[in-house]
């Protein structure tokens, strides 16, 4: 389908008000600031037409809503619809009041129902304002309305996290750091980082917070050029460099050399190219002292997550030669999470569960922390129980640790094949595990 043809769907749905049509077009890549040949926007006509639901889905996803036609009107001069107008008057007036910093008319309009992700010509939203200026309560008040984007790019690609670290409101910074799915390394349109921009204007208390969000030392901008590069201070440029050797010392093994560096205070949760931590670097080379070390610091995060969302914890066990000792070192460690899940879904036990030859010893240390789900599913809703079960070769022990897991369901199906694990089992002709399974649930069904 051509992008025309691509773009007169999209009005169709609007002018229709086929909300279910307008949702699935915006989350195929529908443009919400597309315009007609009259310069009309999807808003345009979803106010002329009086569709409540379609104008909100549109501003909750970034529509302009100071947009102006060919003739110069917006969405707000063409609507005859007066719970429309209300709802375009008070998301207007959001941004020009985060802008200005008034919390008290903030929270009225929230309340009020105002649209939180609205973005103006700049298409700048009001967290990007509220954070360029630094209000620190305007923005606390967006963060707490659901569904917020708080990536939300502007004109130049660059996020609230940008803006913040660019004019130094290190609270602001720390508040959105704090937001779950936070970008610390979104880039904008010349591939700067939020860290780019505050080691270039100076601002090391934003330098160290953005690093020990797991911020990327080594990300470089279109010139090719590192935080590190442009730098302007001289402590700046220290803890730069620190941090990117502890980086690759962790990798080697060196613990003098972690041991210095952490002194030296170097961050310990900074990232490398493939968003990964020293302890990621010295978890998957098996290096046991500089694993514990890390662990030992105030502020390490051993939960932070690579580019395939591996954590380190999936790092070492995904390893051909799995470390025990470095193994119990982070499921140790208070705050781990065992059921993160990577890329496909799978969480460390489904790891374990993947490997041609799986070490009892390992798979006994992970269903034996604090709060493991082992029943999580995978990308084929498969469980670690199905992925025992289905195994050429079955190890009956593994099998069996399995079923005495606290909390084990032995009745949940697959998704490609609504299957089982005694369903599995059945197919591979494994009389043992069947007689197991069927041990543990005697009203399994087949």
């Amino acid at each position: 389908m051509s992008s025309s043809q691509s773009r007169d769907n999209f009005f169709k749905a609007v002018e229709r008000g086929d909300i279910d049509a307008v949702n699935r077009l915006i989350s195929e890549g529908a443009d919400v600031k597309v315009e007609n040949d009259k310069g009309e926007t999807p808003l345009h006509i979803a106010a002329v037409w009086g569709h409540k639901e379609v104008v909100e889905a549109l501003l909750d996803k970034g529509a302009n809503v100071n947009a102006e036609d060919e003739e110069g009107n917006t969405p707000l001069v063409l609507t005859t619809d007066e719970e429309i107008k209300t709802l375009l008057q008070s998301t207007a007036k959001l941004l020009e009041v985060a802008k200005s910093g008034n919390i008290q008319e903030v929270n009225s309009l929230i309340s009020e129902g105002a649209k939180v992700n609205v973005k103006d010509q700049d298409n700048k939203t009001p967290l990007h304002w509220a954070a360029e200026k630094g209000h620190k309560e305007v923005v606390d008040a967006l963060l707490k309305v659901n569904g917020i984007n708080v990536n939300a790019t502007d004109w130049s690609q660059k996020t609230p996290l940008h803006w913040a670290a660019v004019e130094s409101h290190k609270e602001v910074v720390e508040a959105l750091l704090q937001v779950k799915g936070i970008d610390v390394n979104a880039t904008n349109q010349q591939k700067e980082t939020p860290l780019h921009w505050a080691a270039e204007k100076g601002h090391k208390e934003v330098v160290e917070a953005l690093l020990d969000k797991g911020a990327n030392v080594d990300a470089e901008d279109e010139n090719g050029d590192t935080p590190l590069d442009l730098a302007t201070t001289q402590d700046i440029r220290t803890l730069l460099q620190n941090t990117d050797e502890l980086l690759k010392a962790a990798g080697r093994g060196d613990i003098d050399t972690v041991n210095d560096l952490i002194n030296q205070g170097a961050s310990v949760n900074a990232t490398d190219q493939d968003g990964k931590t020293p302890l990621h670097c010295a978890a998957k080379n098996s290096h046991e002292e500089v694993v514990e070390a890390l662990l030992g610091k105030d502020g390490i995060d051993v939960n932070l997550a690579d580019k395939n969302k591996d954590t380190p914890l999936h790092s070492v066990l995904k390893k051909g030669n799995i470390d025990i000792n470095v193994l119990n070192a982070l499921l140790r460690k208070e705050g781990i999470d065992v059921n993160l899940a990577d890329k496909n879904k799978d969480t460390p036990l489904h790891s374990v569960l993947k490997k041609d030859n799986i070490d009892i010893n390992v798979l006994n240390a992970l269903l034996g922390a604090k709060e493991i789900n082992v029943n999580a599913q995978d990308k084929d809703d498969r469980t670690p129980l199905h992925l025992a079960a289905k195994k050429d070769n079955i190890d009956i022990n593994v099998l069996n640790a399995l079923l005495g897991a606290e909390g084990i369901d032995v009745n949940i199906k697959d998704k490609l094949a609504e299957q089982t694990p005694l369903h599995w089992a059945v197919v591979k002709g494994h009389k043992e595990a069947v007689e197991a399974l069927l041990g543990k649930d005697g009203s399994m069904l087949i």
